[in-house]
């Protein structure tokens, strides 16, 4: 389902395979850049810096706090300047993220598309589906539009309306799982206006 194709790369996505070769991965908050968020979203990249300034976890739910990843400014190799970075969770905790994550999936498939009255509960657990997977950085690339579909795939399943990707990686990466529901509503609030529950 997730299969790299055209090579061999180590770094490519294979069904069944999770990175297992670093201790934590850095992830650049910026390859945003000032270039590529100023113009569209400054705040983003105020936020980021803080949070890694801050060296701000987010809190995910159903995962032990010891395996959360890390934010923190860092200086990578053969560059002067410190950058705002996220630390991804060791490969040996990634056994509690497709834990949760099973778990999550679990829930949502429980709740029927066709009952409204399940719209609140479905939101949220997607929500904390797609905050858990992204901070979990499973596979070496793709994790992102790979979550993403996810989520458009599941939000039409259940007759709403897929959502831009925009800045939720980001936010997902320096918010609490509560904190970055409100966003993850508001997302899909934008694309489905007619939903009515907080």
């Amino acid at each position: 389902f997730y299969h790299g194709e055209g090579g061999t790369s180590v770094l490519a996505v294979h069904p069944g395979t999770f990175r297992d070769r670093m201790t934590h991965l850095a992830f650049w908050l910026m390859p945003l850049k000032p270039m590529k968020l100023n113009a569209k979203d400054p705040r983003t990249l105020t936020d980021v810096t803080e949070a890694a300034r801050q060296k701000i976890q987010p809190h995910i739910d159903g995962i032990p706090p010891f395996a959360w990843p890390e934010n923190r400014i860092t200086t990578f190799e053969g560059e002067n300047i410190e950058e705002p970075a996220h630390f991804f969770p060791r490969p040996a905790f990634l056994i509690f993220y497709r834990t949760r994550l099973s778990s999550l999936m679990n829930e949502i498939r429980s709740l029927s598309p066709a009952d409204s009255k399940n719209r609140p509960q479905f939101v949220r657990l997607l929500s904390n589906y797609y905050h858990v997977a992204i901070n979990s950085h499973l596979f070496y690339r793709v994790n992102n539009s790979i979550f993403m579909s996810h989520v458009n795939y599941i939000l039409e399943a259940y007759g709403l309306r897929g959502i831009s990707h925009g800045y939720l990686d980001y936010y997902a990466f320096i918010k609490s799982s509560d904190q970055f529901y409100g966003m993850f509503l508001a997302s899909v609030r934008k694309q489905n206006p007619e939903l009515r529950f907080e």
